[in-house]
């Protein structure tokens, strides 16, 4: 069936309008601005789940996961409030963006021969959107814009019968989702550290039991429960550096080793195992708590990302439980862990067509801390000064890290 629309002759394409720099939000607008944002990401995940549930071409997947991923960081500047330019409709503007590479991701499926369910349906759905973007564009005024309902009706032309609102955000682990992407479909749950005073000491054969073990030998279970035990809810003193240093870097050791039994090649296995390290130092300072008003509480940033490895919530949404990541700092260490394993396979060392260990490494790096499309940010020159400062200081980590310097927490670096 063909769709015609007769419009007046004398509508003027017009050019997405963006806000002009303002003042800091209030909590009020920022808060309505993040309800915006969660109703979008809910949107695109619902799509790239019908879309991508029903291939499982590898190419496709990554696509789709850059494309989730790609969304995801741009957001945070605004959720830090670090971006000032704010779009009249967040939720518009990155449907703007977005579609275009939607409809490439499913023509590249059509070309690969790669048969979708109901293609009629995924057809009627592509240019139910192309007809959204293309009034929205042409005649903002006549009342068929992009919005939340709209992303709604757009949702139910893929799933008719669909009785959930497609638009509904949660936290919750999300197994089709991690599947979809290239993850296991869960992490392994924790068992919950029982609750221990703040600021209680180690067990009088904690350091010895650490201190005896070999650097590549896995601790026995009730060993590694033991290292779980004493970092919780540690916020080191300066007189317990040394300590803290000890007991960390094990649990980092043993982390990464559990990561190495499954898919590293071992050309990458010593690329790995500086990379977490220094990613941890890096991101925290080899930290998971801090002392806040009086108690302790787990790391944040200024954009919510959590702990040790400062996984981001919004960012990984349906890939992590939200309350593992902020209590849990060996819960926290494996997701980041599995995180920079996924870059460093997928992306870095595709990215850099070479066996470069070291660039492959600073790549990895640039994509943990901003996204699919920052492989090569370490060696361009239009990168942000902030940008170039924050690879540096990784670069000289992970160099420390490689020559096997000594740690030193309260500067947050290796060796001098």
């Amino acid at each position: 069936m063909d769709l015609s629309l007769q419009l007046p002759g004398n509508l003027q394409p017009q050019v997405p309008v963006r806000g002009a720099p303002v003042k800091p939000l209030s909590p009020e607008e920022l808060t309505t601005i993040e309800q915006e944002l969660e109703q979008w990401d809910a949107f695109l995940v619902f799509i790239i789940k019908n879309i991508g549930g029903n291939n499982i071409d590898p190419s496709i997947r990554e696509q789709l996961f850059d494309l989730l991923m790609t969304n995801r960081y741009e957001v945070l500047p605004i959720l830090a409030g670090e971006n000032n330019e704010y779009p009249v409709d967040p939720v518009r503007a990155l449907f703007i963006e977005t579609w275009t590479r939607l409809q490439e991701i499913t023509h590249s499926a059509e070309e690969k021969g790669i048969k979708l369910n109901d293609a009629l349906r995924y057809t009627s759905f592509i240019r139910a959107g192309n007809m959204l973007l293309t009034f929205d564009r042409i005649a903002p005024g006549i009342g068929m814009e992009i919005s939340a309902d709209g992303l709604r009706r757009l949702a139910r032309i893929l799933q008719p019968t669909l009785k959930a609102d497609p638009l509904i955000y949660n936290q919750d682990p999300d197994p089709e989702l991690r599947q979809l992407l290239g993850l296991p479909a869960e992490l392994p749950d924790e068992d919950p550290l029982e609750d221990i005073p703040e600021n209680v000491e180690p067990p009088h054969s904690l350091l010895g039991i650490i201190t005896n073990l070999y650097a590549a030998e896995l601790p026995k279970n009730n060993d590694l429960h033991l290292l779980k035990q004493r970092l919780d809810r540690w916020v080191p003193k300066s007189s317990e550096f040394d300590e803290y240093k000890t007991v960390m870097n094990k649990l980092l050791l043993v982390a990464t080793e559990q990561k190495l039994t499954t898919s590293i090649d071992n050309l990458y296995k010593p690329v790995f195992r500086n990379l977490v390290l220094a990613t941890a130092l890096k991101e925290s300072c080899w930290r998971q708590f801090v002392v806040k008003s009086d108690k302790i509480t787990y790391l944040t940033s200024p954009s919510g990302s959590i702990g040790l490895m400062q996984i981001n919530p919004y960012v990984w949404r349906g890939f992590y439980k939200l309350d593992q990541l902020k209590w849990n700092i060996h819960y926290n260490l494996v997701a980041g862990s599995e995180i920079l394993s996924h870059y460093l396979l997928n992306y870095a060392i595709k990215s850099e067509k070479t066996n470069n260990l070291d660039n492959i490494a600073r790549a990895a790096y640039a994509i943990y801390n901003a996204g699919p499309g920052a492989a090569g940010r370490y060696r361009q020159q239009s990168s942000s000064s902030r940008e170039k400062e924050v690879d540096k200081h990784f670069w000289e980590i992970y160099q420390g890290f490689k020559a096997n310097d000594q740690v030193d927490l309260f500067h947050c670096t290796v060796g001098n």
